[in-house]
């Protein structure tokens, strides 16, 4: 079976950074903050195999695409799958408390 790789879009990137400072700076958490980093990057890196095993995104605008969003302790995770490239692009990674459906 072919691995997929996963790549980080730059906003992905940015939310992944902006969470990991909040938890550290402002809850002032640095352990807490270090541990949610791996866990979501390790989970993240598990899309390359079998990446549309998670729930398609039920968007209008995206039931063309191939998006997928996965759950990630309190965080959900908007990607796309390029199944003919082997490539995973996370897209976003919110907390679930936010209205996610309409930052992407």
């Amino acid at each position: 079976m072919d691995k997929y790789k996963v790549k980080l879009s730059p906003e992905a990137y940015a939310d992944l950074k902006a969470l990991n400072d909040y938890i550290m700076i402002e809850l002032q958490e640095p352990e807490i903050a270090h541990k949610n980093f791996r866990l979501i990057v390790d989970e993240l890196f598990k899309l390359d195999s079998m990446p549309n095993r998670n729930a398609p995104v039920d968007i209008p605008k995206y039931k063309e695409k191939n998006m997928r969003k996965m759950i990630i302790k309190e965080y959900v995770v908007i990607y796309e799958v390029y199944d003919e490239d082997k490539i995973v692009m996370i897209r976003a990674i919110v907390h679930g408390s936010t209205d996610w459906q309409n930052r992407i």
